[in-house]
This record gives C-alpha cells, structure tokens and sequence, in this order.
C-alpha cells in the first residue's frame, strides 16, 4: 500500500510518500516563488522527485489538509491531487482538517483524555478555534457534547475584539495570546496546564501519522475548508 501525504495549507507546506507506514521519501518545499519569463511549479517538482523509485499507479491513497489556511495552497493541492488520481480510479482522496493535524502533532504522544485548543487568525479581525481531545484511537472534537470525530470539524470565528462576556467560548484556565501571524500560523495552546502559547504547524508527516491512527478523522473527496465565503 503506498500513500501520499501533501501539505499546502501553511506556510511550511510539504509532501511526504510512505509503503504501508514506512516513510520512504519526504521533502519540503516553497509555498512562493518569485515569477518569471519560464513560469513554473517547484512544489510539483519537488513531488516528481517523490517517486523517482516508486509509480503513482501504486497509490492507494491521497492525503491532504483542506483548511483553515492558505486559500490558493489548498485549493491547489487538491487539484493536483485530483489530476494524479485521474487515470487510476481505484486511489482516493482523503482529506483533514488543518487545525486536527496540529492538534494531532501535540497530542499523539499525550495520554487519552487529554485535550489542546488549536487557535488560528481568521482575519477580518477574527479568529478560529477548536478543541480536540485524545482518544484510545485518534481524536474527537472535545467541543462536542458526545466527542464527535475529528473529521466534523467546522470553523466558527470569532472577533479578536470581543468583549469580556463574549471570551467564555475559550476554556477558562486558557492562556490566549491573539495570533499575530497569517492565517497559515497558527498558535496551540494547550489547556490542561497554563503555559504561553506556542507557534504549530501542520506537517505532511504528521497528516500520514493521523491517518494510520485514526482513518474516521478524514473525509473521502474532500472540499476546502473556507472560513469566509468564497467569491
């Protein structure tokens, strides 16, 4: 079984090909590349590379982060996707939230029971959250009343200014520092224990590692996940 593993929703985007949950190649590449008279793609470059040694014929699987994050990335990874499993019916596409991966990064080592925020910018002075909790098997939405799967999960933004009476959506023992960054950065701030908050970002190791310990996380020929409405 061969999968592969892209990440283009941040601002540290990059692929990642395993056999079975072996990892044969990975690389990193630009998420920006100045234009020029002979215009072209490093990333898919960078992907080509990827199976110098194996055939995309073999894939079983396409995985990818679908958002919150870079509007262009993701929507360009898809596509990409989608064109490479075009003439092989039998790989699917498969697809994670951005802020599940994060939260995955910090919680796959924790113990069940423990839970983490994710927080990212939203712009238009808004932000996003959401909560996960580790689960025996992968993780549930800790939001939700009955720990719904990772794989629900939907954007709810709220102002950066909000008033006092409106900050209750956050846990009350959550140190919450505003994101001062993109909306590709993102902050995780866990809330089991106080402490600054720290700068996350999705990897395409980290999506494949989410997926071999929780498949339910993911969506099967995903869409986007857009924060505003797209136009």
């Amino acid at each position: 079984m061969l999968l592969f593993a892209i990440e283009r929703s941040s601002s540290t985007p990059g692929a990642a090909l395993y056999r079975g949950s072996d990892l044969l190649a990975a690389c990193a590449f630009p998420c920006n590349h100045p234009p020029s008279a002979n215009f072209h793609f490093p990333w898919t470059s960078a992907i080509r590379a990827l199976f110098s040694s194996a055939s995309p014929a073999e894939l079983s699987a396409i995985l990818l982060t679908i958002g919150p994050g870079s509007f262009s990335g993701i929507r360009a990874a898809l596509s990409f996707a989608q064109g490479l499993a075009l003439p092989f019916p039998h790989i699917r596409i498969l697809g994670a939230s951005t802020a599940a991966v994060i939260a995955w990064q910090h919680l796959a080592s924790a113990t069940p029971g423990d839970t983490c925020t994710v927080i990212g910018d939203a712009r238009r002075e808004y932000f996003w959250q959401a909560h996960f909790r580790r689960e025996p098997a992968g993780l549930s939405l800790a939001s939700c009343p009955e720990h719904c799967a990772a794989s629900v999960f939907t954007p709810n933004p709220d102002r950066l200014s909000a008033p006092a009476s409106r900050r209750d959506v956050l846990p009350a023992d959550l140190c919450f520092h505003p994101p001062a960054q993109t909306s590709a950065d993102f902050e995780l701030l866990p809330y089991s224990t106080r402490h600054s908050a720290q700068l996350a970002f999705p990897t395409a190791e980290a999506l494949a590692s989410l997926y071999f310990a929780d498949p339910s996380a993911f969506i099967e020929n995903p869409l986007p996940i857009y924060l505003h409405a797209a136009v």
